[in-house]
């Protein structure tokens, strides 16, 4: 993944890898006075405009900014001479004109509509980009996706302990500080008895994406975050971190994009630990959210290439139809 820009907007893309054919792009550079020419090995990267996450201090900004500009024009008021009035009343005049061209801009950037083709942007095509490794052409669900195509086989190893342990000792509930969450717990008594060890791991590793989902920039940032997205392996948070973010030399990003990617693998995890009937009330009340509503959600879910069964349940049918974004309709994306 490659990041790129200046200061005033920045991109962010993957490289395109090559054809199978014996063929290279090359670029020719020509001195127009000594009339030598050079080529150059160029690559092709396919890159969309990086969206920076709003921080929280903005809007705590703002509210300061506000009760000064409040408690200035009260002393204005009370001791100012007729110029600072003057001067008063053309700036609130000014501010007003600036926040109902800011709620313009707001209806208008609302009403947008998004296609699901968007989502392709960034990988040319298709949407490999959000998926894991799978084979659209298995005959049965269990080997269209499968945990070892998005964890090593050392990453997996490294939850041996935490599933053997959670598979004799179940967790019953989540109080506060405990190291399974309130979706593990749920999962796990939605799985009921009936579960094996590689499923432990699905959801341990599906609820360290949730947890890296739900992480402040301000958290991300610190450098002994590694051991803090999977608490039970070291090896499972730098594989989250390494998949979801982008790091430069100033600081890790997060990028609108890597955020889809990490729900649908977090989606997939789930459903792979569910034998591929994903029942959405269990991932819900965890992902639903000003900016992921629930026709986007199904969106995703359409993605994956789930197929809604009623109830809220949907089941994953192989083999897998190639993806034809032209299909779906035009959904809009929360803001």
């Amino acid at each position: 993944m490659v990041l790129m820009g200046d200061d005033n907007e920045k991109f962010i893309g993957k490289l395109v890898p090559p054809d199978k054919s014996n063929c290279l792009s090359l670029i020719m550079i020509r001195d127009k006075q000594t009339n030598k020419a050079q080529l150059i090995q160029v690559s092709q990267y396919n890159t969309s405009k990086y969206i920076q996450e709003k921080e929280n201090s903005e809007s705590e900004n703002d509210s300061i900014d506000d009760k000064y500009e409040t408690k200035r024009d009260n002393l204005y008021k009370t001791f100012g001479s007729k110029k600072s009035l003057r001067m008063m009343y053309m700036g609130s005049k000014t501010k007003v004109n600036k926040e109902a061209t800011n709620k313009k801009i707001d209806k208008t950037a609302s009403e947008i509509t998004v296609d699901i083709e968007d989502l392709k942007d960034l990988n040319g095509d298709n949407v490999d980009y959000y998926l894991p490794k799978c084979d659209r052409e298995a005959i049965n669900p269990e080997g269209v996706y499968k945990l070892t195509s998005m964890l090593s086989a050392e990453e997996l190893e490294s939850l041996d302990e935490v599933a053997d342990h959670v598979l004799s000792d179940p967790p019953l509930e989540s109080p506060e500080g405990s190291e399974f969450s309130p979706f593990f717990v749920m999962a796990l008594k939605y799985l009921g008895s009936n579960h094996n060890s590689m499923q432990i791991k699905c959801l341990l590793f599906a609820d360290a994406i949730l947890y890296f989902l739900k992480l402040h920039m301000d958290k991300l940032r610190k450098k002994k975050i590694s051991s803090t997205v999977c608490p039970f392996s070291k090896n499972v948070s730098r594989k989250i971190l390494e998949e979801f973010t982008v790091v430069t030399e100033v600081e890790r990003l997060r990028p609108e994009q890597a955020i889809d990617k990490a729900i649908c693998w977090f989606l997939i995890s789930t459903l792979i630990a569910c034998k591929f009937s994903l029942d959405t009330a269990l991932v819900c009340p965890y992902l639903l959210n000003k900016k992921l509503d629930l026709p986007r959600f199904e969106k995703i879910l359409k993605v994956i290439g789930l197929s809604p069964l009623g109830s809220g349940i949907w089941t994953l049918k192989a083999p897998l139809t190639s993806f034809s974004p032209r299909k779906l309709k035009k959904f809009k994306r929360s803001r």
